[in-house]
């Protein structure tokens, strides 16, 4: 029989309370367990008709076992497992949805103690899903386990506090959408029904996460924009304790607020599956006659779900004019429409007001500057030559007076100095290691940020302990950063800097991380720290052309954390003492590759003519440039300034006579380019979701 989709929201975890539904007319949801293994050859599978037929939705919830056996097996399983899950499915009646997995996050879950992370549990995941398809059909959905609310016991590089909401999103991200459906688990901790909509937030460091029911909003707040179609189901809810055979009204305020968020039009939450109807633990609802009424109760209603999207609000009319408090400067017209289209981080804040320039309106903005070429229509006003022949010309100027002052004193002019490497103790190979795991590595040159940490313990605790700390409570492969500063100012090197460690999520492969030994919540490193860490900065920016403002605190990277501490920008804002050193070994003459000083990281470079500019293009690539920030324009000239420069679009745009003019003049050149200007955004599109700058590094 086809796969059933009642559409009320009511359920029971286990067989057994159906028939309460069906009498009361309204067939709702029954959510059974199976345990697993991983044996490929067992064909095995169960019947589910005896449900189906009467109308109930069928989930199955596919287990590897319980306990130390785990949810889902260890690593080296997956294959096994996915073949297991693909022949009962295949071998199964009566069912069409089928969740991998349970609470994957929780301690009690883990296959021999062993952490599943949210790549590993996305490798599991797909795997089990392909094998599925491929052996059932595309018929049968596959949903994603339900992550245990208010648990962190699961850290993970980039999640050192276990996060619930954090691992829930990283799993998603991670599948890009290759799911059929999402399982959430939400609980109140008292049997209080006010608490099924209570707002109460949890204790620090969780206080921005929802302690009571309403944790299930936190999940779907975190559901990315491209998930939002998917079918969620709530497949397990109670009051976190046992049951307790009272007729509250908890049920029916239950089943109220999951309806009410439905009607609202949100993503549809397709069934509340109480746990459980069975007697094989202590929350079993079956002969609590109390429980039972409450659950009548609100089958008297018509909680469902099926409730489309609330129609949009028209837009409010967009005003004529606006003045900027920031510059105090006024925008009118197409110059206005041109910076609500792309936005601050395009354009910048207005630094003149509109005028008259070369015959034609014109306006300037921080990031750029426009005119209005026909009525109504608004261009990027060729500046980029001008500036740099002023800059140019600015830069002859200071030279001419600084060579004049210098005969006047009868001084010779002092040859650029370089930053000397500080005296550093590398102890990589003496520090406890993984017995079997190993960080991947890069090449030297693909390093383009520092990032900055505090231990947050003793300033006496040692790298050995750190290390140690790692790899046995993070169960990571080593020490997770490249450096460490003492507290007396001693440099130890920990790791090689062609070892991507774990130490800032996304931000670990191009990265070197670099701690301060203590805890900077109140307090701020010693003179000493930040003397050494001055200079072992300034060594390393120079020695792999790192530009100053890529040398950031690990907040940040990963906004959810406070590292280096809240002094590092707030208080006594240690950053700014760093920085201080920083610039105090910093020679203004140091000369980069190709004898010059890149005055820009990263220039995105756009084809224009006389008559026309890509338009195209430039619109293709908001996403990458709301990612990562590059400088962007039209001038070769401009672009020469840059230590990277990407050519957008094929060469009848940006002619490859460029490209080799920019790599003479000391540029790191690539071009991304489809065969259309949609292919060319695709790309730019993939790569700004994948985080990744360059095809090349």
């Amino acid at each position: 029989m086809a796969d059933q989709e009642p559409r009320y929201l009511f359920g029971f975890h286990d067989p057994g309370g159906e028939s309460i539904m069906l009498q009361a007319g309204k067939p709702g949801w029954v959510l059974v367990t199976e345990e697993l293994g991983h044996n490929p050859g067992n064909q095995s599978g169960r019947d589910y008709s005896n449900l189906a037929n009467q109308g109930l939705g069928v989930i199955v919830r596919l287990n590897h076992g319980y306990g130390s056996a785990g949810t889902i097996p260890l690593p080296q399983h997956y294959d096994a497992f996915a073949q297991r899950c693909a022949n009962f499915v295949g071998n199964s009646k009566g069912c069409h949805t089928w969740v991998i997995g349970n609470e994957m996050n929780h301690g009690q879950e883990r296959p021999e103690d062993q952490l599943i992370t949210p790549e590993l549990y996305a490798q599991c995941f797909g795997r089990c899903r392909n094998a599925i398809k491929a052996r059932a059909g595309g018929a049968h959905k596959v949903v994603v386990g339900a992550v245990a609310p208010y648990n962190a016991t699961t850290a993970y590089p980039g999640n050192e506090s276990g996060d619930w909401i954090t691992y829930f999103s990283d799993i998603l991200n991670l599948l890009q959408g290759a799911c059929d459906g999402i399982a959430l688990h939400a609980y109140t901790w008292e049997p209080d029904p006010s608490l099924v909509t209570s707002e109460e937030k949890m204790d620090s460091p969780f206080h921005h996460r929802r302690k009571q029911f309403r944790a299930y909003r936190d999940f779907m707040e975190a559901i990315p924009a491209s998930m939002r179609h998917l079918p969620v189901y709530i497949t397990e809810a109670d009051e976190m304790g046992r049951w307790e055979d009272v007729n509250s009204g908890w049920v029916r305020k239950v089943y109220e607020e999951i309806d009410n968020w439905n009607r609202q039009g949100k993503q549809q939450i397709r069934c509340v599956i109480l746990y459980r109807w069975s007697t094989a633990d202590q929350w079993n609802i079956s002969g609590k006659q109390k429980i039972i009424a409450d659950f009548k109760a609100a089958l008297q209603k018509e909680y469902a779900w099926g409730y489309a999207p609330s129609p949009p609000s028209p837009p409010p009319p967009k005003p004529k004019e606006r003045t900027f408090p920031e510059t105090g400067k006024t925008v009118r017209g197409p110059f206005l429409e041109f910076f609500d289209r792309y936005g601050l981080d395009i354009c910048g804040y207005p630094i003149t007001e509109q005028f008259e320039e070369w015959g034609l309106p014109s306006q300037y903005f921080q990031r750029m500057a426009l005119e209005e070429y026909e009525p109504g229509k608004v261009r990027l006003k060729l500046v980029g030559t001008e500036a740099y022949e002023s800059r140019a010309r600015i830069s002859e100027l200071e030279d001419r007076v600084a060579s004049l002052e210098q005969q006047i004193a009868g001084i010779p002019t002092p040859p650029p100095a370089e930053v000397e490497k500080p005296p550093i103790q590398d102890i990589t190979d003496e520090l406890p290691k993984h017995p079997t795991k190993r960080y991947t590595t890069r090449r030297q040159e693909d390093i383009t940020h520092i990032v900055i940490h505090h231990t947050v313990t003793d300033p006496s605790v040692s790298a050995e302990r750190i290390a140690r700390s790692h790899v046995e409570d993070q169960d990571w492969p080593g020490i997770g950063y490249h450096f460490g500063i003492a507290a007396d100012g001693t440099i130890y090197q920990t790791n090689e800097l062609t070892t991507i460690s774990y130490h800032a999520r996304e931000a670990n492969a191009y990265s070197i991380g670099l701690y301060f030994t203590g805890d900077f919540t109140h307090a701020i490193p010693t003179e000493a720290q930040l003397r050494s860490g001055g200079q072992l900065i300034a060594w390393l920016m120079q020695e792999l052309n790192i530009p100053f403002d890529h040398v950031q605190g690990h907040k940040f990277y990963v906004p959810t954390t406070a590292c280096p501490g809240d002094q590092w920008d707030s208080g006594q804002k240690w950053g700014e003492l760093l920085q201080a050193q920083i610039r105090s070994f910093l020679t203004e003459g140091t000369v980069g590759a190709f004898g010059r000083t890149p005055l820009l990281g990263h220039y995105l470079l756009f084809w224009q003519t006389a008559e026309d500019w890509a338009r195209e293009d430039w619109l293709g690539a908001e996403k990458y440039i709301g990612r990562f920030r590059p400088t962007c324009g039209f001038s070769v000239d401009d672009a020469k300034q840059a230590k990277r420069v990407t050519l957008i679009g094929g060469p009848l745009g940006v002619p490859d006579s460029v490209a080799e003019d920019l790599r003479a003049s000391g540029c790191i050149v690539e071009r991304v380019a489809g065969n259309s200007p949609q292919a060319t955004k695709a790309l730019l599109d993939q790569m700004a979701e994948e985080g990744k700058r360059f095809l090349n590094p």
